[in-house]
């Protein structure tokens, strides 16, 4: 609650030298009691067969990445 409240107050000051007070109070209330920021690890097997070409998955792997594989083909007649 107070950290909620020296964000709407800092929000409104606009004296600089005011303002500063309430960031510095507002970050050592974060140092203090920081956000819990839950965090993910994914695991991906990939299986391929031996005649796909270009595939490399630790160029494109990530949490939420959003990619193109523009650049892989099948070395296959």
């Amino acid at each position: 609650m107070e950290f909620q409240a020296l964000t709407a107050r800092i929000d409104r000051e606009i004296d600089p030298a005011s303002r500063l007070p309430l960031v510095h109070q507002a970050e050592a209330i974060m140092e203090q009691d920081p956000p819990l920021l839950p965090g993910a690890r994914e695991r991906i097997y990939e299986f391929c067969y031996n005649y796909i070409r270009g595939l490399n998955p630790a160029a494109y792997v990530g949490i939420f990445d959003v990619v193109c594989l523009d650049t892989v083909w099948l070395d296959k007649a």
